[in-house]
C-alpha cells in the first residue's frame, strides 16, 4: 500500500502548484465482498473456465482503501486523480475432481487450486458540472483507467500468473442532492464495449459536517471484465463503504 501512498502524495504537490483551485482531497474505506462471479477462462481457447468465487471456494471479505485528489476551476470544471488498488483470494475447499488448465500450467485433480486476483486501477477524470445549484449537483465527464491487474494460480507445487496492464477509457457521472444536513450521492465510472465493460459505482447517503466536508455511507459496485481472443474474465465486487471529502 506505501506505493500508493506516495503517488497520492506527489500528485497532491502538483494541484498545490496549481493556484486558483479549490482543493478537494477523499479518502474511503470499507469491507470488498466478493460477489456470485469470478469467471476465468485463460486462454479463451483451449482453457477451463471456472468460478473462482464459486461454492467450491472460500473467499474472505477483505478491508479495502482507495483515495482521491482534485481540484475545481470556477466551481465548473474538476479534475480528480484517484488510487484504488484491489486484492483478493480464493481457495478451494477441496481438491479438485476435474484438471484446469489455465495459461501455460493444468492443475491436476486432487490438487487445491488457489486464486489470486489483483485489480488495480489509477484514473485521472475530467467531470464539467452541468448543474450547480445551492441543493443539487450534476457533473459528467471522462476517465482515463490504467488497469493493473493480474490473475495468479497456484496448488502448492506450481504457480501462474498472467497480467494484464492497459488503459481503459470510462464516462464519468457525479449526482448529489443535498437539501440539508443529509443528501443523497451518485457517483462512478462505466463503459461497455463487444470486448468488455467496466463499472465503479457508489450509491448512498452523505451527511454535511461543514460546507466543504462531507461523510458518506453506501454501498460500491465494481463489476466488468474483457472477452478476447486470448482471455475471458468476468468478476463482481461489492463494498459496504464509508468515506469523507474535505475541501480547502
Amino acid at each position: 500500500m506505501r506505493i500508493h501512498f506516495i503517488i497520492l502524495s506527489l500528485l497532491g504537490l502538483l494541484v498545490t502548484s496549481a493556484g486558483q483551485a479549490q482543493l478537494l482531497f477523499d479518502a474511503e474505506t470499507g469491507v470488498v465482498f466478493p460477489g456470485s462471479y469470478n469467471n476465468i477462462k485463460q486462454p479463451a481457447t483451449g482453457g477451463t473456465q471456472y468460478n473462482a468465487f464459486g461454492s467450491d471456494f472460500n473467499v474472505k471479505p477483505v478491508l479495502n482503501l482507495r483515495g482521491r485528489i482534485g481540484y475545481t476551476i470556477n466551481d465548473r470544471h474538476t479534475l480528480y486523480a484517484t488510487v484504488a488498488p484491489l486484492l483478493i483470494e480464493s481457495v478451494g475447499k477441496q481438491p479438485l475432481t476435474q484438471p484446469i488448465r489455465f495459461d501455460e500450467i493444468t492443475v491436476p485433480v486432487g490438487r487445491t487450486l488457489t486464486t489470486r486476483y489483483k485489480f488495480n486501477g489509477y484514473r485521472l477524470t475530467y467531470r464539467y458540472h452541468l448543474i450547480r445549484r445551492e441543493k443539487f449537483r450534476l457533473a459528467v465527464g471522462l476517465t482515463g483507467n490504467v488497469r493493473d491487474a493480474f490473475i495468479e494460480v497456484r496448488d502448492g507445487q506450481q504457480s501462474r500468473r498472467f497480467t494484464d496492464l492497459g488503459i481503459v477509457p470510462l464516462l464519468s457521472l457525479y449526482v448529489n442532492y443535498q437539501p440539508g444536513r443529509f443528501g443523497l450521492l451518485l457517483d462512478g465510472d462505466g463503459f461497455a464495449s463487444p470486448f468488455g465493460r467496466a463499472e465503479d459505482v457508489f450509491a448512498g447517503v452523505t451527511y454535511a459536517l461543514h460546507p466543504k466536508t462531507k461523510l458518506r455511507a453506501g454501498y460500491r459496485v465494481l463489476e466488468g471484465g474483457a472477452n478476447t481472443s486470448n482471455f475471458y474474465n468476468f468478476t463482481l465486487f461489492n463494498t459496504a463503504a464509508i468515506g469523507i471529502q474535505v475541501g480547502l
